[in-house]
């Protein structure tokens, strides 16, 4: 530590913590959380509840950075179109994603009937094409561009996301595992894009609470994934306990699950084209 070089540009001691701003992003985030988790049933008065409370406290917490002299965020910082559209698509790809460890077991097992080691074989297809693509896509990020890369990994997301939603009922097993091997190389391609875009269009005092902003958009996707999508999927199923349902009912909601992911996934691919010649505000 003795070592390091300290930059007395980038620190400034006399800065305090923006208390008002800390107690409002919290109760936000607390609120959101717990309106995902909160029992077993897709929808209740006490997540509704909650999701009203995340709100108030989120527009309170912009409201008390717009007013504050030294914000958490800088509320200017959304006005840019880049961050705002890649903090939903970061969204949106977390909970899609999560949504097939969610689902994908129940699938696998219950809707094809594969015991638990062969399960989890095929689950590990996606985490090993993960570890092959990741820095190729990285790359590709170098050499093409991360904005041209985002709209590829957009597509191939897309693409995956369709493929799950279709090619099981046609080809079983294997249309699961096609769809998993487009899913994952447009996740990385995507992450690689999407996170190099967003720094190159923020300043560099502002850099780690993009960095943060963005991490906070794929947390909340995770949980909407693991909770929104996976209640759609019981929901779809609609056979209790799970384990109890038919392969067809399996199927169907692979298909209804999958389905509202590609569409949710096409808006944003398409925003993502519509805007991408307009300005950036810095």
């Amino acid at each position: 530590m003795h070592y390091i070089r300290k930059d007395n540009q980038m620190v400034n001691k006399t800065q305090r913590i923006n208390v008002p701003g800390v107690v409002t992003l919290v109760v936000s985030i607390a609120a959101y959380a717990l309106s995902m988790t909160l029992g077993k049933e897709a929808i209740r008065p006490q997540s509704l509840l909650l999701i009203l409370v995340a709100a108030l406290s989120g527009r309170l917490f912009v409201y008390v950075q717009k007013r504050s002299s030294n914000p958490l965020i800088d509320a200017g910082v959304f006005k840019n179109w880049v961050l705002r559209n890649s903090l939903l698509a970061n969204f949106l790809v977390a909970t899609i994603m999560m949504t097939t460890l969610v689902v994908g077991p129940f699938f696998l097992t219950v809707g094809l009937g594969l015991n638990e080691f062969n399960a989890g074989l095929v689950m590990s297809v996606g985490p090993l094409i993960s570890i092959l693509t990741g820095i190729p896509a990285g790359k590709l990020v170098d050499t093409l561009g991360p904005d041209r890369i985002v709209k590829i990994g957009l597509h191939g997301l897309w693409a995956g996301t369709i493929a799950l939603a279709s090619l099981p009922a046609v080809y079983g097993l294997t249309g699961y595992i096609i769809g998993i091997c487009l899913l994952t190389p447009g996740y990385q391609l995507f992450q690689a894009g999407n996170n190099t875009a967003v720094m190159a269009h923020t300043s560099n005092r502002q850099d780690g609470i993009i960095a943060g902003i963005l991490n906070l958009s794929r947390n909340l996707g995770l949980v909407t994934g693991a909770s929104i999508m996976g209640a759609l999927f019981s929901m779809a199923v609609a056979t209790k306990p799970i384990r109890a349902a038919k392969p067809e009912d399996m199927l169907y909601g692979m298909t209804v699950t999958f389905g509202v992911g590609a569409i949710l996934l096409g808006l944003v691919s398409i925003q993502s084209w519509l805007k991408s010649h307009k300005p950036v505000i810095h």
